[in-house]
């Protein structure tokens, strides 16, 4: 339960920016995982500040820390524009796969049969230690022998696990998996509306949404990858999608078929009316910031991978 009300308090702090984030396209699901992170990288730079002034963490000085944060949003960010940005529901078959194959992992994750062994010494260590510190527990991480324990990696999981269990009142690692299912659920509905913004007919995407379902399912179950930092790095990975690929210069041609103008978007659309959006761009852009620091904060990895996108984007 805690897990779900931090992330409901996360979605609401980041929704007073999706003004920011969010093109006049942009779907509610996928606006949802921009707020969603947009408020999870909040809470880690409010830890990172915290600890570097001396203010120990807690269940109030977070929650007034991202009160503050919120009230910012709201008063400085502009307001989200809507056109456009609601979407028929239009669920199938393929949503149904990815659903079922999401709710076997959500299932099986509490009960620690598929965490990964990462979780004993390193994620789970990290965020247990810091819950008990208040902070990030730089004595524990100092000690020669603890160099297993990665004391250079990004900190925004076990931060994650810390604010949790701060929120709760106790470490509970079953409560804790259900991060990775959050995750995971939130990659699916990203990549859904990626499909939706990119054109993509509607066999073509319950297709992919079930084969992204399956594959994720069978990686989570296989590999143990519950409590696994991987899943951050795949959602950053989907969100930058729009960015990289032209998603928002995506129209519909004289005949009304969907289609997508994967030219450069310094080169004048061919599309109707709609593509092309300086605002569009520029709020894709951000996005594409955002999932490079999502990236950056969650793995060692994560760094090459941000570098990686905003290459691929400057190019």
């Amino acid at each position: 339960m805690s897990v779900l009300l931090l992330a409901l308090l996360l979605c609401g702090v980041g929704s007073r920016f999706t003004g920011l984030l969010a093109g006049p396209r942009d779907g509610r699901g996928y606006r949802l995982a921009l707020a969603f992170l947009a408020g999870l990288l909040s809470l880690h730079l409010l830890q990172t500040s915290f600890d570097l002034l001396g203010i120990r963490w807690s269940r109030g000085s977070l929650g007034l820390g991202l009160l503050a944060l919120a009230l910012l949003g709201h008063r400085f960010a502009p307001r989200p524009r809507d056109e456009a940005a609601a979407f028929r529901s239009d669920v199938g078959w393929g949503d149904a796969v990815a659903l079922a194959a999401l709710a076997v992992f959500a299932a099986l994750a509490p009960t620690l049969w598929i965490t990964t062994p990462d979780w004993a010494y390193h994620w789970g260590l990290k965020g247990h230690r810091f819950f008990l510190a208040g902070g990030i527990d730089y004595e524990l991480l100092a000690r020669p022998w603890n160099a297993s324990l990665h004391p250079d990696y990004p900190n925004l999981l076990p931060d994650l696990y810390a604010a949790t269990a701060l929120f709760a009142g106790r470490f509970a690692a079953p409560d804790l998996m259900l991060w990775s299912g959050l995750f995971c659920a939130l990659l699916l509905v990203a990549a859904r509306e990626v499909l939706r913004g990119a054109g993509v007919d509607r066999g073509a995407r319950q297709a992919t949404t079930a084969l992204l379902g399956l594959l994720a399912g069978g990686f989570a179950l296989r590999q143990l990858a519950a409590g696994s930092a991987d899943w951050p790095l795949a959602l950053a990975f989907v969100l930058a999608l729009p960015a990289l690929l032209g998603v928002r210069r995506a129209g519909r041609a004289t005949d009304g078929t969907p289609r997508v103008d994967w030219s450069p978007a310094r080169k004048p659309s061919r599309l109707g009316a709609g593509a092309g959006d300086p605002v569009a761009e520029r709020a894709a852009e951000r996005q594409l910031g955002l999932a490079a620091a999502l990236a950056a904060a969650a793995k060692i990895e994560g760094v090459a991978l941000a570098a990686i996108l905003i290459a691929v984007h400057a190019l």
